[in-house]
């Protein structure tokens, strides 16, 4: 299971390479990895305790945390990455058809995704998503598996 989590998260990062923290889904420590690492946790560790199932990730991160699969900061840093993305993603996906680039966005979108990343300025929300990204990467490559070695 572990080897084909990490081959098919290598296969998206080699196919659909993201250049930017704004492709929040697909980027190297975003929305697909904090998933990835909710479900894999779930079935690598559901024969053993059944209750750590479930289809909402957030909820899935608390239960895995009560059974103690996941620390409670490993829990707590996924849960408010994962609402991070998931607040982004929903603004951007209303407000854009097409990718966001924040030099090029309107003055009052860049000012909805600060106030939706809780920052003063897009700028601090794009450092808040890199940071956020960071350790989600790092929790991945801890928990599963690092995507780069295949």
């Amino acid at each position: 299971t572990r080897h084909d989590v990490i081959s098919m998260r290598a296969l998206m990062l080699r196919e659909h390479k993201a250049t930017s923290p704004w492709e929040i889904k697909r980027v190297r420590g975003g929305l697909v990895e904090a998933e990835f690492i909710a479900q894999f946790l779930q079935l690598i560790h559901a024969h053993r305790v059944p209750g750590v199932l479930d289809t909402n990730t957030f909820v899935a991160f608390g239960k895995l945390r009560d059974a103690g699969v996941l620390s409670d900061v490993e829990a707590q840093d996924l849960i408010r990455a994962t609402r991070l993305y998931h607040r982004m993603t929903q603004l951007l996906r209303l407000c854009l058809e097409t990718d966001y680039d924040p030099a090029t966005a309107l003055p009052g979108l860049n000012r909805a995704v600060a106030q939706a990343a809780e920052m003063p300025d897009v700028r601090a929300a794009e450092d808040l998503l890199r940071q956020n990204q960071a350790r989600v990467a790092a929790l991945f490559d801890q928990l599963v598996g690092d995507p780069k070695i295949i």
